[in-house]
């Protein structure tokens, strides 16, 4: 049973905890930074480790025990630097840790901490923790502490005790003095004022959001929970946003204005972690691990991540290389007229049982802020913005999973229970990176989100070669789509699908898994896109070649879309190799992955790009001095220039092998390079 404590008890407890335990240096070092830090935290353990008693009370009482916490911090300080510090608890034991689902009753008036998903944010307001009156009548002042949230409490008459004329609240009115600006006349002398002494209100920052329980970690038998949670001090303002995962630190309390039976219950939070925001760590140790990894193997996307991508899918290697691309990304551009997004989004289409959305459920494991949704649930605007009423009675916006997954990825699943209309309305996202609500709620969210979505096929559920008819989309939204995938349940990979089923039931050895467990491929995702590889000009004119196949023909329906598409694959495929350098192979790569999309089927053609048959030779002038910029760099690494290397380094520069004979002559012809001996060159 929970010992009952007077203030100046615990008070005495949580003085001689600060010293035995050290914390006496952490509060003078925040008093010394107040306003900029106005908080110390604790773990509860250490309380754990003082004393049994304080920490079992601290859990079952927070609010009285705090407050002996935090007066006795302003004991600790010199007098003339005491500030009004905060103390926080973390790291709270097991049994007081929650879901939204599992919160019920005997919860209220508890410290826990809840893990949930952040679904809305309302607009920071301002909240008052005490409240100055101003008699209209005689001008007396009066203090009133503010303890209950949303609804301001205020004098029931005017007090005689502070000067007050004795008026009840109903034959005067007061005043809330915030400013001097709320002053009939904004002088502290002047006789309105009564004793001519004013202070005004104390207030704090405040913002209400809603959430939810994090689908992960809800059981095949729950169902998600919601409660609104009260972020009641300036530090927690702003902290999280919609899409976010969060550890919420405070108090279940119960909002009874209305004197209802049942009575509504919030969460007041004192202290938060948002986890999506530190949700990958790339630590020093992780960044020599994986490069370590990639150094032992000629193409990391072959070898290490393609097996890792969802290795419970059988086959759809060709989609699994579109997906690790998008999970990669593109780099964003700003230019004077145009920005240039980094999202590349996917679409996948085909019959059911193809393992759509099995890929799909997966691909947000990978990255934070990743969404699931599933479009037959999602209404038009349910996906990206949702408008409605708010409890003041105004209107209201509430982001939907393509604002959530803000810089990641949505997977959208049965894109096709959704008409074109409202498909389209996904059009300014994909594109610029917002949304725009221009009814009720007016205002611009910021959607950077790349979308990986899935559809069947209209017709019957079954695809049968006619993309135009299974398909209900516009030209407008599908030039959007870097890559389309159609998937057709075919027999040739029942085989396949029969040896990995049998493990399962007992019947052999499970086939070899994932080189990369989940969380060290969203390490590696995280180091990947913290560069920003840069194109050589043979890599450069290799995508535009393609480009040009691409639209050349008098009946070619490829949109320019394609150019920026293929720019970002190969940045993409790049990264797979944590490269500075996007070169001639990643874009090779890139223009490979292109091609084994379905959008050759979808343009009514199934013609391939064939690399050897173009000429994206520069001019010999040129060419020679990308050559002997090669060769420098290699004596510069190597001390000379071996033939073989300077045929590779040269071809990654731009310098076709067919020409680097002749060109290689021409240097040495005229003197600038000489041979060292036979196959090794060096500079003059």
């Amino acid at each position: 049973m929970t010992e009952h404590y007077t203030l100046e008890s615990l008070t005495e407890m949580w003085t001689t905890f600060y010293k035995e335990h050290g914390y006496v240096p952490a509060l003078l070092d925040a008093a010394s930074q107040y306003p900029e830090v106005q908080s110390v935290t604790i773990p509860h353990l250490d309380i754990s480790k003082y004393s049994v008693e304080l920490a079992e009370h601290l859990l079952e009482r927070p609010r009285a025990s705090l407050m002996g916490a935090e007066r006795a911090a302003q004991n600790m300080l010199p007098p003339g630097q005491r500030v009004p510090l905060r103390i926080f608890i973390v790291d709270l034991p097991e049994d007081h840790v929650r879901r939204p689902v599992d919160l019920r009753a005997v919860d209220v008036g508890k410290l826990i901490c809840v893990k949930a998903l952040v679904m809305k944010c309302n607009k920071p307001t301002l909240h008052y923790t005490t409240a100055v009156f101003q008699c209209m009548r005689c001008g007396a002042i009066h203090h009133m502490e503010q303890d209950r949230p949303g609804k301001l409490k205020e004098p029931i008459e005017c007090y005689k005790e502070n000067g007050g004329c004795q008026r009840a609240a109903g034959s005067t009115k007061f005043r809330v003095l915030t400013h001097p600006s709320d002053l009939p006349y904004p002088f502290p002398s002047s006789e309105a004022l009564g004793n001519g002494k004013v202070a005004f209100s104390e207030t704090t920052d405040e913002q209400w959001i809603d959430i939810q329980d994090i689908p992960d970690d809800l059981g095949d038998d729950e169902l998600p929970t919601d409660y609104k949670a009260r972020l009641g001090a300036t530090h927690l303002v702003q902290q999280v946003m919609p899409g976010d995962r969060a550890m919420l630190y405070g108090m279940l309390l119960t909002n009874n204005e209305k004197n209802l039976v049942s009575p509504e219950m919030y969460l007041d939070i004192s202290h938060l972690e948002n986890l999506t925001r530190d949700a990958v760590v790339v630590t020093d140790d992780d960044v020599e691990n994986i490069r370590a990894m990639i150094s032992q193997c000629e193409n990391p996307l072959q070898e290490i991540l393609l097996p890792s991508l969802a290795p419970h899918v059988c086959g759809l290697d060709h989609v699994k290389e579109g997906i690790l691309c998008q999970l990669f990304g593109g780099i964003s551009e700003m230019t004077p007229d145009k920005v240039l997004r980094a999202a590349l989004h996917i679409m996948v289409i085909g019959d059911p049982g193809t393992g759509k959305s099995q890929l799909l459920k997966y691909v947000p494991k990978l990255v934070p802020r990743g969404t699931y949704t599933n479009a037959d649930m999602a209404s038009k605007a349910g996906l990206a913005v949702a408008v409605e009423k708010g409890e003041g009675g105004g209107w209201r916006a509430v982001p939907g999973p393509l604002v959530r997954s803000h810089r990641s990825i949505c997977c959208v699943d049965e894109l096709n229970k959704m008409d074109a209309d409202e498909i389209s309305t996904l059009n300014e996202s994909m594109e610029q990176g917002t949304v725009t609500v221009t009814k009720a709620a007016r205002g611009t969210f910021m959607a950077e989100t790349a979308i990986l979505a899935a559809a069947n096929p209209k017709e019957g559920g079954r695809y049968y070669g006619d993309f135009r008819e299974s398909v209900d989309i516009s030209e407008a939204t599908l030039s959007r789509f870097a890559l389309i995938y159609i998937l057709k349940d075919t027999r040739d990979k029942d085989e396949m699908l029969q040896r990995m089923m049998r493990p399962y039931y007992g019947l052999g050895e499970r086939l070899e898994g994932a080189v990369l467990d989940p969380k060290t491929f969203a390490k590696y995702i995280m180091l990947a896109r913290s560069l920003r590889p840069r194109f050589t000009e043979a890599a450069a004119q290799l995508v535009e070649a393609h480009h040009v196949f691409l639209r050349s023909g008098d009946e070619s329906t490829w949109s320019n879309r394609v150019l920026e598409d293929l720019y970002r694959l190969s940045v993409a495929v790049a990264r797979t190799r944590l490269s500075e350098e996007v070169t001639r192979d990643d874009a090779l790569s890139a223009i490979r992955i292109h091609t084994a999309g379905a959008w050759g089927e979808v343009h009514g053609t199934g013609a391939r790009f064939e690399v050897e048959h173009v000429t994206v030779a520069a001019p010999q002038k040129q060419r020679m001095k990308v050559l002997l910029e090669a060769i420098r760099e290699l004596v510069d690494a190597e001390g000379s220039a071996e033939v073989n290397m300077l045929i590779t380094r040269a071809r990654d520069k731009g310098v076709p092998p067919e020409r680097f004979q002749e060109d290689l002559q021409r240097l040495l012809d005229d003197g600038v390079v000489y041979e060292e001996k036979t196959g090794v060159y060096g500079v003059v």
